[in-house]
């Protein structure tokens, strides 16, 4: 018990990474207004709508809406049922989603070789190929035309990219992870049988 204490303890690492979190999911359901198009318009949305805030939350949701398919058995549904809900259901996620990432970079940072940093950074940017590959094989121009979509498309690239990275990053932690409760609990074994 006092290792999860630990974990969900605020410190200034996770409540500015969780404020980091909120304000992309502020942003991120101003800007699904665009789907809705019910008047009223969200205050700043004219001022968020060039920036990719909406895609980056739903993949950053994209965990979360996993872990609720089993609750949408027995009829809760967290993703699209009261909008209290789902703000709370955000607010946990996000809060557990940045207590993970403070502890495992304090946990695991050391481990991991430089090579491994690389990769967390370079596969995410590399799943994005396939998707060029099909826009080529469409007759659709892979490559923007116009400075303008340029800069478009790097604004959506990249941070989706970013997120992609941080759940290599947290999935191969959780690699570790299990490797060491797997070790420790061999190694305790052979104790007690030696």
């Amino acid at each position: 018990m006092q290792t999860m204490k630990e974990f969900l303890k605020p410190d200034w690492r996770k409540v500015l990474l969780f404020a980091v979190f909120a304000l992309i999911a502020v942003g991120g359901h101003i800007q699904s207004w665009a789907f809705s198009d019910v008047p009223p318009k969200p205050p700043l949305y004219d001022l968020l709508r060039p920036f990719p805030i909406w895609p980056i939350w739903v993949f950053l949701l994209m965990p979360l809406g996993v872990l609720s398919l089993p609750l949408r058995i027995i009829g809760l549904d967290i993703m699209s049922g009261h909008f209290w809900l789902f703000v709370a259901a955000n607010a946990i996620y996000f809060y557990f989603l940045s207590c993970l990432l403070v502890i495992s970079l304090d946990r695991y940072k050391t481990r991991f070789p430089r090579w491994l940093w690389a990769a967390i950074i370079v596969v995410p940017l590399a799943l994005h190929l396939p998707g060029l590959i099909v826009a080529t094989l469409l007759d659709q121009p892979p490559l923007p035309v116009t400075p303008g979509e340029r800069v478009q498309m790097m604004l959506y690239f990249l941070p989706t990219s970013l997120v992609g990275s941080l759940y290599l990053y947290l999935l191969i932690c959780l690699g570790f992870f299990v490797y060491g409760l797997f070790s420790r609990r061999r190694q305790h074994r052979l104790e007690c049988e030696g």
